[in-house]
């Protein structure tokens, strides 16, 4: 079979200034990738920050809602209690449990407006 002739080493034919040249570059450009891909990930973080905040804003809003209706539903409890035991004005806008469940279903009615 006959050999092929070898082909000459690339780093042993160049000079030590061209080999040096080479490897500047090789560094240089692994710099610029690595800084390439610092910078993507920075405005990454940043747009999963920002939306971060605002799912935050959502969940506090969503949970205020939450406790006011579980307010209106005791105050409604409550006031119901009242007419079934019989309690005398029980229906009245003064009476005590009506008039903390009007009240509630008023803050829950403002709240589901903003």
């Amino acid at each position: 079979m006959p050999s092929r002739p070898s082909l000459p080493s690339l780093p042993s034919s160049l000079s030590l200034a061209h080999k040096l040249t080479a490897a500047t570059v090789a560094l240089v450009g692994a710099m610029a990738l690595i800084g390439w891909i610092a910078v993507s990930g920075i405005s990454t973080v940043g747009d999963a920050s920002t939306h971060l905040a605002d799912s935050r804003a959502e969940t506090d809003a969503a949970l205020q809602l939450k406790y006011r209706s579980a307010d209106l539903n005791g105050w409604q409890t409550a006031y119901a209690f009242a007419i079934a035991l019989g309690l005398e004005n029980a229906t009245a806008d003064t009476a005590p449990d009506r008039g903390a469940f009007l009240k509630s279903a008023d803050l829950l009615e403002k709240e589901l407006r903003t």
